[in-house]
C-alpha cells in the first residue's frame, strides 16, 4: 500500500513540475515585457496579492495559510531570480 501512495505522490510531483515549468515560461514573457518598457523586476503590490491569494486558497482547502504564503514566496523568488538572470 505504501508503494501505491508513493506512486501517487510521484505522479502529483510530476504535475507540479509541469505547472512550474509552464509558470516560468509566462515569467519569461513578463520579463521581456518589463525590460521593453523599463519596468522594474519587483512589484511589491503584486507580490503581496499573490501571497494573499495563496494564503486564502490554502485556507479554503483546510491547509495552513502560512504555508501557502511560504509557497507563494518561493515561487516569487524563483520568478525574480529568473528575471534577474535574463537581464
Amino acid at each position: 500500500m505504501l508503494n501505491k501512495y508513493r506512486e501517487e505522490i510521484d505522479t502529483i510531483n510530476d504535475e507540479i513540475v509541469d505547472l512550474i515549468a509552464e509558470r516560468m515560461t509566462v515569467v519569461e514573457n513578463i520579463s521581456a515585457e518589463k525590460m521593453g518598457k523599463g519596468i522594474p523586476i519587483r512589484d511589491e503590490e503584486r507580490e503581496e496579492e499573490v501571497i494573499s491569494s495563496f494564503q486564502q486558497k490554502f485556507s479554503e482547502k483546510g491547509l495552513d495559510a502560512e504555508k501557502g504564503g511560504e509557497l507563494a514566496k518561493l515561487l516569487i523568488d524563483l520568478a525574480v531570480k529568473e528575471q534577474k538572470d535574463k537581464r
